[in-house]
């Protein structure tokens, strides 16, 4: 008497195919971006400079603080940046074997992200995020060809902000539904 065969993991949805590879290619594509502007810091304001060059900034034109904190904090975030475009990579090929733990990961990540773009959709009526003091740095010859300065630049840079941040909200939240989807659970399953 022979015993059932135990039912084998769903066939593959494109739908994670196309969502590991697309974070495998932005992984990569983000990673490299992020270790040439790290080294193109580096190379210009060694860390030992970076004090200086911020109280440059403090001393001269109007460089909003927020400006100066992405600054000093720039090393930093570019290492962190760079080693989460890493872990992407990484999901992102564990996702294309269909390791449910690579799964697991990019629902947390989507969650996350979900979080962080909508902090980021926040932010800029929280904070004065305008880019309007930076105007002031550009030639006034070259002031035209750049934006137009005041309020209205000020809040459509708001604008633009909080719906993007949004838009990827949204897609991010998608992806991790989709992602927690029976279907897409059913391809995770280890014989």
């Amino acid at each position: 008497m022979s015993s059932p065969a135990s039912a084998g993991p769903a066939a593959r949805s494109d739908f994670v195919t196309l969502t590991a590879w697309a974070f495998i290619g932005l992984g990569l594509l983000m990673g490299l971006l992020h270790v040439a502007q790290l080294a193109y810091l580096l190379a210009v304001v060694p860390l030992e400079h970076l004090d200086a060059v911020l109280a440059d900034m403090a001393a001269s034109r109007p460089w909003p603080e927020w400006m100066r904190l992405v600054v000093r904090r720039l090393p930093a975030w570019l290492a962190t940046v760079t080693l989460l475009s890493l872990l992407c990579v990484a999901a992102g090929v564990a996702l294309l074997q269909r390791r449910p733990w690579a799964r697991v990961l990019f629902i947390v990540l989507m969650v996350l992200g979900v979080v962080a773009h909508v902090a980021g959709a926040v932010l800029p009526f929280v904070l004065d995020l305008s880019p309007a003091p930076l105007f002031e740095l550009v030639p006034p010859e070259w002031r035209g060809l750049v934006t137009h300065s005041g309020e209205s630049s000020g809040a459509q840079f708001k604008w633009t902000l909080s719906t993007t941040s949004l838009a990827f909200a949204a897609l991010f939240g998608w992806t991790a539904w989709v992602l927690h989807s029976p279907r897409v659970r059913a391809e995770f399953v280890r014989p």
